[in-house]
This record gives C-alpha cells, structure tokens and sequence, in this order.
C-alpha cells in the first residue's frame, strides 16, 4: 500500500476531498544545480493536488489524513497511462507505412497520431469509470489550524 498524507477539504457523504502536496520528483543529490528536472519544479513550483477518495473512517474538512492506494492499482494504472499510448502510437505508425504509399513518411505519421489518439481516448473513458482506488486509512496528526475548508452538504 502506497501512502501519502493529506488535509481533508470537504465531505460528501462517504467521500472526502482531500489535499496533498506534490513531492519532488528528485532527491537532493549531488547533480542537482544541473538537472533539467530540478531546474523545471524550480520554476513551474510544487503544486497541490485535490482529490475526491473514499471515506470510511468518518472525517471532518479540516483533519489530516493518510490515503492510500494499493501497489498493484498504481502498477496497473501507470501501464495503461504510459505504456498503451507508446504502443499505440508505434503500432499505428507501423501499419500506416504499410498500408500506405512506398517511399512516403506522410501514411506513418498520420497512423502513429491516429493510434495514439484511440489510446488516449481509451485511457481517458478507461479512467473515469474506475475512479477511485484511493482511499482514506486512517487520521494523521490533529486537525490543521487556521487553514480554510468549504463544508458541502
């Protein structure tokens, strides 16, 4: 199970939306001051991310939570958002060069486009019928002072 702390914003029923941080993609080693990754978080900024996830322990806007995700979820969700799209693409490239004209890039092109917007559509219905792995497992520290929440009802 995959762990990441977070600030209840609101409630909804058996739902909470939740706030985390986004951490770094890199450490602290020695490179950074020439690394392209730390150079870009550098000027783009960590941004907070907010989420609905299931609520079963029964919180309040305002508590610190940890929400989870199982290994396996993430595993599988990271193949379809990474992997699918690059095979679509190549093979849809692959079979525009054969289907089209010898000698010409134009067929593969436009495969390769058209394979990979047939992925990214499916990933994209794929992803909103299985919404929420994630889910609150337990109250972290005690609720956050001074912070805003909105409370729905």
């Amino acid at each position: 199970m995959i762990e990441e702390k977070g600030v209840v914003l609101a409630v909804r029923g058996d739902q909470a939306r939740v706030q985390v941080q986004a951490r770094s993609a890199c450490g602290h080693c020695q490179a950074r001051a020439g690394c392209g990754t730390s150079l870009l978080e550098g000027l783009l900024g960590r941004r907070a991310g907010d989420f609905w996830v299931k609520d079963p322990v029964g919180v309040r806007p305002g508590d610190q939570v940890v929400i989870g995700i199982a290994e396996a979820e993430l595993r599988r969700a990271s193949l379809l958002l990474y992997f699918l799209p690059i095979v679509a693409l190549v093979g849809g490239g692959v079979a525009g060069q054969g289907l089209g004209p010898s000698g010409s890039e134009w067929p593969a092109i436009v495969g390769g486009l058209v394979g990979l917007g047939l992925a990214l559509g499916w990933v994209s219905r794929w992803s909103r019928r299985h919404r929420q792995p994630a889910r609150i497992l337990r109250l972290g520290q005690p609720p956050a002072v001074g912070l805003t929440v909105e409370v729905e009802t």
